[in-house]
């Protein structure tokens, strides 16, 4: 693979609901080719970047994890500015946010994690600026970002039926690979078993996608914001509700949805699992991927970039007592999980 197209350069991207160290997230690999192929000057993570709940209950840290967790500090070394906001499975790193004073309302002030390192306040240089919300400014307005479940009330994650409805998500999401697998033989697009059953149960039985759209836009209003970006819902969406612009890039753990903004400022939607599905095919045809990364480019604006940063996966080895693989940044993974004080808790996590 030449060098002419093997990156694709964009003004601002936000992905969603990474769910890194989740045994749920089996398409880790379509994560990892957006961070090999894309170079957003301004990359967006809207929460849930690394799955807390499922890490405090069985440590689960594939080499997959790992290789994304690199390359998002990666990126922040090569000229990408990375932003990430809190979501409720990573819910302890807003703890370490407001233990350094940094509180639900600050939009301006953030930490920088830095590779292996304690994290730095309004720290500049490489590494991720973690935020507990922030704003983003285009010819539309001014735009909210946060994760979406800020408002307890209207979480869908805190309905009585959770516990059912995650049952049944989870069970479609785990046959979503081999069923795409199966569509991309035949040149169709990626497709989520998962967003039928939302379309039933979330908009049809309980309205959860709805209620939490206007609850985001509410935000916004309040705000006096004209825009609202988010995640959590695994739903991806942009569309104007009120007036005000709601954005949601979906699940990178199921949907293989995000959003993109190119160099004339339009914002899109993009099916990466589609994209991955064609490079995919191109390979195992013998094609160099070129005329599929030229299909994406002219599809979003995007610009062709003639140099590739080089990446070199480090492997981190595996905890002999444990036998779980360890990580290059086994604090901020132990952090989003048990939070700042988590050198003080019983039980230490096996990374």
């Amino acid at each position: 693979m030449g060098n002419i197209t093997q990156r694709l350069g964009v003004k601002s991207a936000w992905i969603s609901d990474l769910h890194l160290g989740s045994p749920h997230t089996r398409n880790v690999d379509m994560l990892n080719t957006f961070l090999r192929l894309m170079q957003p000057q301004q990359l967006y993570l809207l929460g849930d970047s690394i799955d807390g709940y499922d890490l405090a209950k069985a440590p689960c840290w594939t080499h997959g994890f790992e290789e994304a967790l690199q390359r998002l500090f990666r990126l922040s070394a090569t000229g990408t500015g990375v932003t990430k906001i809190p979501g409720n499975h990573d819910g302890p790193l807003r703890q370490l946010l407001q233990a350094a004073g940094i509180g639900p309302q600050d939009r301006e002030n953030h930490l920088l994690l830095r590779p292996r390192d304690a994290p730095e306040f309004n720290g500049r240089g490489v590494g991720i600026r973690l935020m507990q919300s922030t704003v983003f400014t285009n010819k539309e307005g001014s735009h909210l970002f946060l994760h979406g479940d800020e408002n307890e009330r209207l979480d869908p994650a805190k309905h009585k039926l959770v516990e059912l409805y995650d049952a049944a998500y989870y069970r479609l999401a785990h046959l979503t690979p081999a069923f795409n697998r199966l569509r991309g033989a035949m040149d169709k697009p990626y497709l989520p078993l998962t967003h039928a059953f939302q379309d039933l149960v979330c908009r049809h039985v309980t309205n959860f996608v709805r209620e939490f759209e206007e609850a985001q836009v509410v935000s916004a209003m309040n705000a006096n914001m004209q825009g609202v970006f988010c995640g959590h819902i695994h739903y991806p969406a942009n569309k104007v509700i009120e007036g005000i612009h709601y954005r949601n890039p979906g699940s990178m753990q199921v949907d293989q949805t995000l959003l993109v903004e190119n160099a004339r400022g339009e914002i899109k939607q993009v099916n990466w699992g589609t994209v991955c599905l064609k490079l995919a095919k191109a390979k195992k045809q013998g094609r160099g991927v070129e005329g599929v990364l030229d299909e994406l480019a002219d599809e979003i604006g995007a610009e062709r970039l003639t140099t590739t940063p080089l990446f070199s996966y480090h492997n981190p080895g595996v905890d002999e007592i444990s036998g779980q693989l360890r990580s290059t940044q086994a604090g901020l993974i132990a952090t989003a999980t048990f939070g700042p004080n988590y050198r003080q808790m019983p039980v230490q996590p096996a990374l």
